[in-house]
């Protein structure tokens, strides 16, 4: 935690208490998966629900991680997430963007990230039974969420499993169902 110092518009004092990454071996410090998949003839959103600690709920998330000092890459960490986090493959002729530099919470930490758009091919043999890899101290559950109707897939999964969600997929399905109904 850190706490700055500083002079606030008017001339007064301001003090801010934020946190910051010390360590940052790319250009983001992570990255953010929007990765789809073509499962039971739907189009699906694959996505990771998991426990987290500051507010003891599972959390629906998009699978993520950090940029770390062997992958130096965007795409390549975004690739072994996913494997990692859900256990479904990609390669790089599945990306389809690279996004922009995006700051996740910039009011209190200086951490930002890349969302990368993958496309998963569903008929490879390896991503017909996905099997996760995990550290031992992680314990994900993947969930995967037809993009027809997201919006109400995501209420009942939340309501059926007691699940928070996290506010990029919730904007994620704010945007779909804008572009669907205008």
């Amino acid at each position: 935690m850190n706490v700055t110092k500083f002079t606030t518009s008017n001339g007064g004092p301001g003090i801010w208490e934020h946190c910051s990454r010390p360590i940052r071996v790319a250009d983001s410090d992570g990255v953010s998966i929007l990765a789809t998949i073509k499962h039971d003839n739907c189009m699906k959103l694959i996505t990771v629900a998991v426990y987290r600690i500051p507010i003891n709920q599972w959390v629906l998330e998009l699978p993520a991680g950090m940029i770390d000092a062997k992958d130096l890459d965007p795409v390549t960490s975004a690739l072994r997430e996913l494997k990692e986090e859900t256990g479904y493959t990609a390669f790089r002729e599945n990306v389809q963007d690279v996004g922009l530099i995006a700051y996740n919470d910039p009011w209190k930490s200086n951490e930002c990230s890349r969302l990368i758009k993958i496309k998963v091919d569903g008929d490879l043999d390896e991503n017909k039974k996905p099997i996760q890899d995990l550290d031992p101290e992680e314990h994900i559950n993947v969930e995967l969420i037809p993009l027809d109707n997201i919006q109400q897939h995501l209420k009942v999964l939340m309501k059926e499993k007691n699940y928070a969600i996290d506010s990029r997929i919730y904007l994620f399905s704010l945007g779909l169902a804008f572009t669907i109904n205008n």
